[in-house]
């Protein structure tokens, strides 16, 4: 039967069982970047350590770049001293840790991120070895708040270190009342620097402690920020150090209440943009006198000294004030032949020079030109000599105003604990009315004052007076209207 079944199925065909194909495969063994977990590295020293040594570190090595560096007083309340170039590394500091970081001449401290795991309490101390000449440095690239911050020299009368915000950096100094930021070398600011109540909460005192005058040098940006009370946002403790905003740098200072803040500090504008958005500022300390005379000043005690670059007072939506009180003399110098200007935007701006109680001391301010950038502007000023008969140009250009109703564009000279004002335009000096739309205003029908509020204002004028500007092609022939009210 099997038989039968077999030869009508198959035929008696013989079965032929092909072989499996098997695709072969050849195994390649592929190099990869390396990778790695950024750590945790705790300094646990049991003395006075070495940033080198690894067995002062949890790790029992320094930590790597992208590592967490921590210094917590739980485990060691000993300082630590970078004797060598650390890698980028982030930085914390926890539970009240009081020591110090030292860095040792021509080594750098390199820094991203920076946290204060208590914030308010904890204090980030960094001492900055000076020997023949040089000294340590501190570089942060990324983020970094501090609360309560020391940064000192060994050789306090002849510092070398430096402190530097990279480009990619965003530092803030201080956001409320009762932190101490003490500062003693010179900063470099390439990136974001906030300086105050940044949350709008109280201000901070920021001190610059110097004995010598190495600035805060602003490439980028600096916010000063003011808060909800009067303060100090920045002392210069010595009378030396100086904010010098350079070309392509800007400074901001904003007022977010409603009281005066003072700046006891030098500001220095060799080009930048500084910005009084809003609020009132006075600046109580001059300028270093050596820097004061290496850039062209003509005295030695201003308070506020602009190269080149542009001042402006006021905002579309604030008033800004900003005061000068030195305790000596009261000056605002801008460098006329360098094209130093000061805008008055948004309203009421002003500068003013104050004359202290001591009568044997003057006020003076003396710019390249003054720009008012609308109407009903005011520029506020003290004893004050306008472009000093020595080759310069200065000019000021204000706005006639031309609408029903507007008042008009005003320079006050005012007086200060009973002493006299003055407002002198020395040859050279030209003062331009001009219409704010030319092509609408067509008859000037405003006016510009010089307006002296004293009972002893003098008015000295040796320049030119320019009714409605040639530059304007559209004057309607009526001119406009000049006057001096004492």
């Amino acid at each position: 039967m099997f038989t039968q079944l077999k030869h009508r199925f198959f035929g008696g065909k013989k079965v032929v069982r092909k072989p499996i194909r098997r695709d072969s495969v050849k195994l390649n063994l592929e190099a990869l970047e390396e990778r790695w977990c950024p750590a945790t590295d705790i300094w646990q020293a049991h003395s006075a350590g070495t940033w080198s040594n690894g067995s002062d570190w949890s790790l029992g090595a320094p930590p790597s770049s992208g590592d967490t560096a921590v210094f917590d007083s739980n485990y060691s309340y000993f300082s630590c001293t970078v004797n060598e170039n650390t890698p980028e590394v982030n930085i914390q500091i926890a539970n009240s840790w009081g020591s110090q970081l030292i860095v040792n001449p021509g080594y750098t401290l390199n820094v991203n991120n920076f946290t204060d795991g208590n914030p308010g309490y904890d204090s980030f101390d960094v001492q900055y070895n000076t020997s023949g000449g040089s000294g340590g440095q501190m570089i942060i690239n990324g983020t970094a708040k501090f609360y309560n911050l020391g940064i000192s020299d060994s050789t306090p009368s002849a510092p070398a270190g430096s402190t530097t915000f990279a480009s990619t950096a965003t530092v803030t100094m201080g956001d409320g009342g009762g932190y101490n930021i003490n500062v003693e070398d010179a900063i470099t600011d390439q990136g974001t620097w906030n300086i105050g109540a940044t949350s709008g909460g109280y201000a901070s005192t920021i001190i610059a402690n110097d004995q010598v005058d190495p600035p805060w040098t602003i490439d980028h940006k600096l916010n000063i920020n003011s808060a909800n009370q009067a303060a100090t946002l920045a002392n210069a403790k010595n009378g030396m150090t100086y904010i010098n905003v350079v070309a392509g740098g800007e400074a901001d200072f904003w007022n977010v209440g409603a009281f005066k803040q003072t700046m006891k500090i030098g500001l220095l504008e060799k080009g930048g943009t500084v910005k009084f958005t809003g609020g009132t500022w006075d600046f109580t300390q001059a300028i270093p006198a050596a820097t004061l005379t290496a850039n062209g000043a003509t005295r030695p005690d201003d308070d506020i000294y602009v190269i080149g670059g542009t001042f402006q007072l006021g905002s579309t939506t604030q008033k800004a004030n900003v005061t000068v009180s030195y305790a000596d003399d009261s000056e605002v110098q801008g460098s006329a032949a360098s094209g130093a200007s000061v805008k008055v935007s948004g309203g009421n701006g002003t500068i003013q020079t104050l004359i202290p109680d001591n009568a044997s001391a003057g006020a003076y301010f003396e710019y390249g030109s003054i720009q008012f950038d609308d109407y009903n502007e005011q520029l506020k000023l003290g004893y004050s000599l306008f472009a000093p008969n020595n080759g310069n140009t200065f000019q000021i250009n204000m706005y006639a105003n031309c609408g029903q109703g507007k008042a008009q564009d005003e320079i006050v000279a005012v007086t200060t604990n009973g002493n006299w004002g003055d407002l002198h335009f020395y040859k050279g000096a030209t003062v331009n009315m001009y219409l704010k739309n030319p092509g609408t205003d067509t008859e000037a029908k405003g006016t510009f004052d010089i307006i002296d509020d004293s009972a002893f204002g003098i008015l000295d004028w040796e320049g030119t007076f320019n009714p409605v500007n040639s530059n304007d092609t559209n004057n309607g022939g009526a001119g406009g209207i000049f006057t001096y009210t004492h």
